[in-house]
């Protein structure tokens, strides 16, 4: 599955625009045809003063409503929900979708990619399934620990998306370890900084995006003096390194082998075929 990505160094907003533009057109963003349909547009880091962020968050939610959408912002969990059944779920059997959610025609999520405590990373996967939860949903996953934790977050993505027009936007910028321990970092004269400035990528495939932003940010050099410079044991998985409990990769395999995309991946950029990635 396609993904494109334009590396973006600078939290410059006509830049941002730009490009954004540029991946939208070339991956044929206007399919959905958002006129009169009610948009879900998932964010994880509400009211953040990531600008980076931010300014993509605010470019969809001006670009779906100048088509003729509305726009449904999912952050804030409500209590109202609609039971969705998963016949193919092992930690979920019925899922309790947030009812604006459930009663949408799209979901689009807009992903601020950092280290997540319980699930490596905050790629599309976690998000949509997180933030398509309602509060009883968002209960019964809190509940849920390791594996059984892991594969819930890919089944409620499923129950949320499944028979639903979707697409996606990771931003690799500002990529951070938020929960860690600030004590230890100020101790240690470290930020909470993973990595440098990365770019925004673009999928219609939850899982391939998640799998490419995965590999971009684990083949990027980590920051001088950042999280990583605190932690005791290093591999090439940063995120599991931040956090030794969580398994993202579990959770994309998971969502794999539930039709919800391909962990394979061709990564586009400026045009130009550039990497080709590949998973069991």
């Amino acid at each position: 599955m396609e993904v494109y990505y334009s590396p973006i160094q600078e939290a410059n907003q006509e830049l941002i625009h730009k490009r954004l533009e540029f991946l939208l057109r070339k991956i044929g963003f206007e399919e959905i045809q958002c006129k009169g349909k009610t948009v879900a547009l998932v964010r994880n880091d509400l009211h953040s003063d990531y600008v980076a962020y931010e300014t993509v968050v605010a470019y969809m939610k001006d670009r779906i409503e100048a088509e003729g959408g509305t726009v449904v912002y999912m952050d804030e969990p409500s209590s109202a929900y609609k039971e969705v059944i998963v016949p193919d779920g092992e930690a979920v059997k019925v899922a309790f979708i947030d009812e604006r959610v459930a009663t949408c025609d799209v979901i689009i999520t807009v992903n601020h990619i950092k280290a997540n405590e319980y699930s490596g990373f905050s790629g599309a996967v976690n998000n949509t399934g997180w933030y398509s939860a309602s509060l009883e949903g968002r209960r019964e996953l809190v509940g849920l620990t390791g594996t059984e934790h892991h594969k819930a977050v890919a089944e409620y993505a499923a129950a949320a998306t499944r028979n639903r027009q979707r697409f996606h936007v990771g931003v690799a910028m500002d990529v951070v370890a938020d929960y860690v321990n600030q004590e230890k970092l100020v101790a240690a004269g470290a930020t909470n900084e993973i990595v440098g400035n990365l770019g925004i990528v673009v999928s219609y495939d939850m899982v391939a995006m998640d799998e490419a932003l995965g590999d971009i940010i684990t083949q990027a050099t980590p920051v001088e003096n950042g999280v990583l410079s605190t932690v005791e044991k290093r591999t090439w998985d940063y995120f599991k390194d931040i956090s030794p409990n969580s398994e993202w990769q579990a959770i994309l395999l998971r969502a794999d082998r539930m039709g919800l995309g391909t962990r394979s991946y061709a990564l586009v950029k400026d045009e130009e075929l550039i990497f080709y990635g590949e998973k069991i």
